[in-house]
């Protein structure tokens, strides 16, 4: 168990430091002015020095090794004390959003080398989504991770119920957004991106109270 923690500890490690070599790879490509913030067309609408594009990097990493280490040593924080099954999951969610954090770093230091974007942000997005649902119906009670209301919380059927929909519509949402993003222009896919983030959010909470209204 120690050594595939340390296993899993250099992975993770490794999956920060992705964005910083792919930045020193390409650092004398970059101009000294670079494209920081794009528009919903596509197009940069802020510049600003290369040493800029530092700073959301190491932000963004440093918020997912933090949440790494919150998933990974949950059980000592969490009040309801997660089980070993949640806890091999909450370990999953946190190599999951480091993952995802590492790919979108090197994405947005790679568009402001072509200073363009593209409909792969909604990929990544969409197939993170999905990824997230393939773990959440194996989530227990807890006071951290997923859909967190009171009467999910206080009851654990109603739990079990609100996640594995949630899962199901995670997992599917998710492939949608990525799906289209393949074949959509970039306007129309941010949109799509939004209302597939509403429906994913709300139905499992509309499902979730009338469950719960069903039980008083």
């Amino acid at each position: 168990m120690k050594n595939n923690n340390l296993v899993q500890l250099f992975f993770v490690l490794l999956l920060i430091c992705v964005p910083f070599i792919y930045t020193a790879m390409i650092w004398h490509q970059l101009p000294e002015q670079v494209a920081l913030h794009f528009g919903m067309d596509g197009k940069p609408d802020r510049y600003g020095a290369k040493g800029d594009l530092l700073v959301p990097v190491i932000f963004m990493m440093a918020v997912s090794f933090g949440v790494y280490l919150l998933m990974k040593n949950i059980d000592k924080f969490d009040p309801k004390r997660a089980n070993q099954m949640s806890k091999e999951t909450f370990n999953k969610f946190g190599v999951l959003i480091v993952f995802f954090m590492s790919g979108l770093s090197t994405y947005i230091v790679h568009s402001a080398l072509s200073e363009e974007t593209d409909n792969f942000l909604f990929v990544i997005m969409g197939l993170f989504f999905a990824a997230l649902g393939n773990l959440m119906h194996s989530v227990k009670p807890n006071y951290f991770v997923g859909i967190r209301l009171p009467w999910t919380l206080e009851n654990e059927d109603n739990w079990r119920r609100t996640h594995q929909l949630a899962s199901k519509i995670w997992f599917v949402g998710g492939l949608l957004i990525a799906a289209t993003a393949l074949f959509l222009p970039t306007g129309l896919s941010f949109y799509i991106f939004l209302t597939m983030i509403v429906i994913m959010g709300f139905i499992p909470v509309i499902y979730s109270y009338l469950e719960f209204k069903k039980m008083t």
